[in-house]
């Protein structure tokens, strides 16, 4: 019964050497890894976040990168995000780019070498769309995938473009490095959202007026007014807002033909693309995967790379599918081994709203399994000190942290032993916030292979069900990249304190927080 067999069987999955695998520690070392792909490619970048900042130190620095760059860059930002207007000058970050690419003395032949796309959530529209307030539009769903690819290098992680990521803001960073296969693979997905997006057009620089266009404003009815740019927004084929169920079922089709193995388990394809939208967990269990798993897999390398996707709102399930396959191939493994511990998992996200699929299922892993759970605390909390109804947010991920250990109290009461096997931690670090999420899976058994994850996802409900989320895990027999991934836990960990249940039991949050988690989970 084989890890490898598992994922294989609803991922494509994509043999590298272990030495092309860098994991970095730090937002600086991600900067530079970001500026030094754009510097040193040779053919393309792609550049895929939620959003991006202009006008501090570091965010010029790699902007310095890709106006200095000669090769065709192209990227990729959630539409909402993009065009909200920032608070110290008014100008949303799609107008700063293109104020800095199109309208200095150098343009540089700008206009036909970078292009820039936006997706807008298809959940957004109607009503909801035209009365819901700039800041809040997040919560309905955006574009949450990272991925940064240079020529035959990818970057995956949590972080986005801007100056907390760069400077005090903790993420998760994985570089692999000559990896072509890897690299087409992601691109060609890349291509298929960017069809389903908005390509960001100044009349102007074209010579040509923008077929199918429509204005900023119409995505956007508060977008700033101090926009000097003058670009227009060339809709794909089926517009999110006005045909969001044909765009739906056109991007689930065309995402299908990729992301999946030549060979692929029919009931898991059914249950990671339902034929029918379902809110909820993907119901399946150990026996549905048990044929998957008892077969072996070859191995030409020592190390496995397996993406994944999720795009609920489109009926596609697989980074979910698979995340749950996995956690219940861990309990499935734990039973079978003798000893008293199987090994240690960790997991980690800033912010705690775990699906009820994913608590069920770590309900369901034996205690013989150590799972140590880090996420962010209070003051290093991204929202913390925030303006408005977002300074609740952290309030709300305490209510739901506190309400998850609940749980997990009362299912190991009756043992210290077993009380001992679950640990949770705050990330505290002076003036830093936290941001990383993953599993880290690693057996005792030294025959075993070392599984993590890395990416977007936060495993809470929005991530499920209304974001875009982009996901890979690796398997590696790699002894020295087994240790690199136990200094990165190590790193974040060392960062980080245990937190007691007495501690949680004095926590008491604003009334309207708590509500917010209890009625408002599937936005958080």
């Amino acid at each position: 019964m084989g890890v490898e067999a598992l994922l294989g069987s609803l991922s494509r999955s994509f043999p590298i050497d272990a030495g092309n695998i860098e994991v970095l520690e730090s937002p600086t070392e991600f900067l530079q890894c970001l500026c030094n792909g754009i510097k040193h490619a040779k053919r393309d970048v792609t550049l895929c976040a939620l959003y991006c900042g202009m006008g501090e130190a570091e965010e010029e620095t790699l902007w310095d990168s890709i106006q200095e760059s000669k090769v065709n860059i192209r990227i990729l930002f959630d539409a909402q995000r993009a065009l909200r207007p920032v608070e110290r000058n008014g100008l949303s970050s799609v107008d700063s780019i293109l104020k800095r690419l199109f309208h200095s003395d150098d343009k540089s032949g700008e206009e036909g070498r970078i292009e820039m796309h936006l997706f807008h959530s298809p959940l957004l529209r109607g009503i909801i769309h035209r009365t819901l307030p700039v800041r809040i539009r997040e919560i309905v769903g955006v574009q949450h995938m990272k991925m940064y690819v240079f020529d035959d290098s990818v970057l995956l992680s949590g972080a986005n473009l801007s100056e907390t990521y760069f400077t005090n803001r903790q993420d998760r960073y994985i570089l692999f490095k000559n990896a072509p296969e890897l690299a087409n693979f992601v691109l060609n997905v890349f291509n298929e959202i960017i069809k389903s997006s908005y390509q960001v057009i100044v009349p102007a620089l074209e010579g040509v007026k923008a077929l199918n266009a429509v204005s900023p404003q119409e995505l956007v009815p508060q977008y700033g007014m101090k926009a000097t740019t003058g670009f227009v927004l060339k809709s794909p084929v089926y517009d999110p807002v006005l045909q969001p169920y044909i765009f739906c079922s056109d991007l689930r089709e065309r995402l299908e033909r990729i992301i999946l193995p030549k060979e692929t388990d029919e009931h898991l394809y059914k249950v990671a693309f339902p034929h029918k939208y379902r809110i909820g967990h993907a119901g399946f269990g150990v026996d549905d995967m048990r044929e998957c798993m008892s077969g072996g897999m070859s191995r030409v390398s020592d190390t496995l790379i397996f993406p994944t996707f999720q795009a609920g709102f489109a009926r596609v399930r697989q980074d979910e599918v698979l995340t749950l396959g996995f956690l219940r191939y861990l309990a499935h493994y734990a039973r079978q081994v003798d000893g008293p511990m199987a090994g240690e998992l960790w997991i980690a996200t800033p912010y705690m709203n775990f699906s009820a699929s994913y608590e069920h299922a770590f309900h369901q892993i034996p205690h013989n399994i150590k799972m140590t759970i880090l996420t962010s605390s209070m003051e290093s909390n991204g929202f913390y000190q925030s303006k408005g109804i977002s300074s609740n947010i952290p309030h709300a991920y305490s209510y739901l942290e506190k309400k998850l250990w609940r749980k997990m109290q009362k299912s190991s009461q009756y043992s210290n032993y077993i009380q001992n096997s679950r640990i949770l931690r705050e990330f505290h670090h002076e003036n830093s916030e936290f941001h990383a999420k993953g599993m880290y899976w690693k057996p005792f058994d030294r025959q075993e292979p070392m599984v993590l994850t890395v990416g977007s996802s936060n495993y809470g409900r929005r991530s499920l069900n209304r974001d875009l989320e982009l996901q890979a895990f690796i398997v590696t027999r790699n002894e020295g990249l087994k240790s690199s991934f136990e200094e990165e836990w190590n790193h974040l960990i060392s960062k980080s304190r245990v937190v007691e249940w007495e501690d949680l039991m004095r926590r008491k949050g604003p009334y309207l927080s708590r509500l917010a988690g209890r009625f408002l989970r599937s936005f958080l």
